[in-house]
């Protein structure tokens, strides 16, 4: 475990000092209310598929981005929120 901390540390400072540095998108975003699924920035894993009201309901992977540019390095993973049809 010890040896696997330390590797992700120093992953971790590899990716902060970077010019430019990059940035983690995660569960931070989801406590805002009602954030919105955009497909360019996030994905949907094939297990949570059916769920589609487009409002993310919680991140299951954080995304990764260069910071200036916000190219995507990786999309974060979602699951979205169920639309309860009446």
């Amino acid at each position: 475990m010890e040896k696997y901390l330390e590797k992700c540390c120093r992953y971790a400072w590899k990716m902060v000092c970077q010019t430019p540095p990059y940035l983690i998108q995660g569960n931070s975003f989801v406590h805002k209310s009602d954030p919105v699924f955009d497909p360019s920035i996030h994905q949907v894993p094939r297990k949570y598929a059916e769920h589609n009201s487009g409002y993310i309901r919680l991140v299951l992977w954080p995304g990764l981005f260069e910071g200036s540019s916000g190219r995507v390095i990786r999309k974060t993973e979602v699951v979205l929120k169920v639309t309860i049809l009446k």
